[in-house]
């Protein structure tokens, strides 16, 4: 549930207040089809660059998820975007101030007007 109305969110007073930082959205720009471990070079996702966004730590410690082949991934922290970004997936990651992160969740609000991504910072 979002407690800012959607006609806030698309004005610019307050914007640098509610969302002081800027993200970008990055995805995988080739595939390891050799099974070995690499660094995956990355692209920005077209339309998801310099973003609105506001970044807080997980409150109550790290979050695991479970997946289907029952692994987990530790939550660090979670990045609210000012909009609806349906193409964000989770094996993609986020430039938040040039720090990377990768996605680890990805939910929208109750009015469509906002996502939230959990996220796991890379050291």
């Amino acid at each position: 549930m979002s407690l800012i109305h959607p006609r806030l969110l698309s004005q610019r007073v307050g914007v640098g207040l509610l969302f002081p930082s800027v993200c970008t959205i990055q995805t995988p720009a080739a595939t390891n089809d050799r099974g070995d471990i690499i660094n995956v070079p990355w692209a920005d996702l077209a339309g998801h660059i310099d973003l609105p966004c506001r970044l807080s730590p997980v409150t109550a410690g790290s979050r695991e998820v479970r997946r289907d082949d029952m692994t987990y991934s530790t939550i660090t922290h979670t990045l609210t975007l000012r909009g609806l970004y349906t193409a964000v997936r989770p094996h993609m990651r986020a430039m938040v101030d040039g720090i990377p992160h990768n996605i680890e969740t990805v939910d929208m609000d109750g009015n469509t007007t906002m996502t939230r991504l959990g996220l796991r910072r890379i050291i």
